[in-house]
């Protein structure tokens, strides 16, 4: 098997996952987890073992300097969280899209065997009955979907390399 054509195997086999992790991806970016800004100085200026006497006093300026700084320290990790999700969720978002357009300039028989197959994730007995067509024909058709498949990319990725 060539290189190309296994490349299409894989991503063909990860598009499900694929779809999911974009889902999960989604949902991080919609909903970020993050530690309030006043969680976190309040855990710095007062989570302290000392006696509730000593406690009670004033909040030094370098207390309030350490707990600022660990702030911002929180802030920017944070950020940083979210731009790595958002780039993850852009990328595997533009793979599954290529992909999947790819599979439309595709004849649509075979479209039909790659989106039953590898899409939907059906058993061969399934698309069997949906095409009515034996097995070995939707075999034949898919491994030539696939191969059409590598065609395409190859050319993009030779088009990048000029």
């Amino acid at each position: 098997m060539s290189d190309k054509v296994k490349k299409i195997v894989d991503m063909l086999s990860s598009y499900r996952p694929n779809k999911r992790k974009i889902q999960q991806l989604r949902f991080e970016v919609e909903h970020p987890a993050r530690m309030s800004e006043a969680d976190i100085i309040t855990s710095m200026a007062i989570g302290s073992s000392l006696p509730d006497a000593i406690r009670t006093a004033e909040i030094s300026d370098r207390t309030m300097l350490v707990a600022s700084r660990y702030r911002d320290v929180a802030q920017q990790m944070n950020l940083d969280s979210q731009k790595q999700i958002t780039r993850e969720l852009h990328a595997l978002e533009r793979d599954v899209e290529r992909l999947e357009h790819y599979v439309s300039l595709l004849d649509e028989r075979q479209a039909q065997v790659i989106r039953l197959r590898d899409f939907d994730g059906k058993p061969w007995n399934e698309i069997e009955e949906v095409l009515d067509k034996p097995q070995r024909t939707l075999s034949d058709l898919r491994q030539a979907a696939i191969t059409e498949l590598a065609v395409m990319y190859g050319y993009i990725e030779d088009l990048k390399q000029k």
